[in-house]
């Protein structure tokens, strides 16, 4: 059955016309099934969900990063798969274009991609202080990822390693 399942997952990354709208959607769907199964490290859905997200690497993190999903150890930890998989580079370069989200999550600022958060017109979701430490390691795993991947690309972020020295 969960052969089935990631067949299907699949055919996402072979569809030309499939978008980005489909991630959140396809995430939730995917993620869902691995709890309930409790076959999250070794799911045979995670290559599959990964080509389709490799074709949208920038909004796979953007909505990967809101603190609705940060702060949800499952999603946190595919993040990490995505970033670790040797053919995760897609993943690394977006991320590491993504500074400004590292440090927010960080801060415990608000890394909400939703404009009327942004604008100020709607609450961002709240977070407990347990909620935002997860983030907040989280933030400084995925940061470590980067480094220990690619060590040049930390020389030059001063602003995140001013705020790594600020939490230490």
């Amino acid at each position: 059955q969960l052969k089935v399942a990631a067949a299907i997952v699949d055919l996402f990354h072979r569809i030309p016309t499939a978008t980005a709208r489909f991630i959140e959607l396809l995430c939730k769907l995917v993620l869902t099934t691995e709890r309930a199964l409790a076959v999250e490290p070794g799911s045979l859905l995670r290559d599959p969900l990964r080509r389709y997200l490799g074709r949208f690497p920038s909004e796979t993190l953007d909505i990967f990063l809101q603190e609705q999903y940060a702060k949800d150890g499952q999603w946190s930890r595919y993040v990490e798969f995505l970033l670790q998989h040797k053919e995760g580079d897609v993943f690394r370069s977006a991320l590491q274009g993504k500074t400004e989200k590292l440090i927010a999550m960080m801060t415990g600022n608000t890394t909400s991609t939703n404009q009327l958060v942004q604008l100020g017109i709607q609450q961002a979701p709240v977070t407990n202080a347990a909620e935002k430490a997860e983030i907040q390691f989280w933030a400084i795993r995925f940061t470590f990822i980067l480094t220990k991947r690619c060590p040049a690309w930390i020389a030059g972020q001063q602003q995140l390693i001013e705020t790594i020295r600020s939490l230490w």
